[in-house]
């Protein structure tokens, strides 16, 4: 953890080269993983069926991809715009996002499918365990190296990040000390995980928790820029003060469709968090998908009708001409 939070705290610069002269060997080890599951008999169990009935197993399948593929991504949608200020000028925006996404899905999609035939031979959902009774001797311990790895390549960034978001809200701190606060509370929730009779219980409440506010945000700061506003935006306008920017000081259209977006998503949410189990989850078969799709549609439709009387008139400058 002192390791992620001073990478973090250092900046860009040190995340970029950990990760150029790190990254590299992970895929190595990755590849070298593939070939040893995928090629020696044993490894996996390329037959294996679930127990489950067949309504049952789509609702197990659809919530964790929900709460691990739709929670985990929307996550990270920001992570573009905190990058791209390294980047030069003569780097189109499509660009910047394009290898930003290509980069976080390529490696998540192949390390989960790997993940998944090889935990197919063993129901021990310790990682190091598993690790080493399917693979021993020197293999494992690489392969802990890229576990012990994954950790603090992806954590700094989340340091990193955390503290610029919380800078962009007007907090009057520094940089540092913002970021120190985010290390000290990851450490925190990573205790909370680790002391859990179930990790992957505490785990999948956690993503399922941020799924049910990211959906209905992610639904209307879509809606606002690529239908309300057409694409167009001033960057500069946004960081004036309220009472100067074209954009004024709160949407309010905006926080009604979101706080929609919350209760249409909570009412058919199936998590296993009680407090997030709302009173139609048990007449929906597949409520993890019909969460996503009503926190994400509803706060849209809601938007598009209020927001058009008051969100500010756009400034006509598009943002996919900008060079950044």
């Amino acid at each position: 953890m002192v390791i992620q939070v001073l990478i973090g705290i250092y900046g860009f610069y040190a995340i970029r080269t950990f990760e150029k002269y790190t990254v590299p060997v992970t895929a190595a080890i990755m590849v070298l993983m593939s070939i040893l599951a995928w090629s020696r008999p044993g490894v996996v169990n390329w037959g294996l069926t679930s127990s489950l009935p067949p309504a049952a197993h789509m609702a197990m399948l659809s919530l964790l991809m929900t709460a691990i593929g739709v929670g985990w991504g929307i996550s990270w949608v920001t992570w573009a715009s905190d990058y791209s200020r390294f980047v030069p000028r003569s780097v189109s925006s499509a660009a910047v996002f394009w290898y930003s996404y290509i980069g976080m899905l390529v490696p998540t999609v192949w390390l989960a499918i790997l993940g998944a035939t090889v935990a197919s031979v063993t129901k021990d959902t310790d990682p190091a365990k598993m690790v080493s009774a399917v693979f021993g001797g020197v293999t494992s311990i690489l392969v802990l190296l890229m576990v012990l790895h994954g950790p603090i390549a992806t954590n700094i960034l989340n340091v990193y990040s955390a503290a610029l978001a919380a800078l962009s809200m007007g907090l009057r701190l520094s940089r540092t000390v913002l970021a120190l606060v985010a290390g000290v509370v990851g450490y925190l929730v990573t205790i909370y995980f680790v002391f859990q009779p179930s990790f992957a219980k505490a785990f999948d409440n956690w993503m399922i928790s941020l799924l049910l506010w990211m959906s209905p945000w992610a639904g209307v700061v879509l809606t606002d820029f690529f239908i309300v506003r057409r694409g167009r935006i001033d960057v500069d306008e946004l960081y004036r003060e309220p009472e100067r920017s074209a954009y004024g000081d709160i949407n309010w259209g905006a926080i009604v469709a979101f706080l929609v977006g919350l209760v249409a998503g909570w009412s058919v949410e199936d998590g296993l968090v009680p407090a997030l189990q709302g009173p139609s989850r048990r007449s929906c078969w597949a409520a993890p998908i019909s969460a996503g799709s009503s926190e994400s549609s509803w706060p849209a439709r809601v938007y598009l009708a209020v927001g058009r009387r008051v969100a500010p008139a756009s400034v006509p400058q598009p943002l996919g001409s900008a060079r950044r």
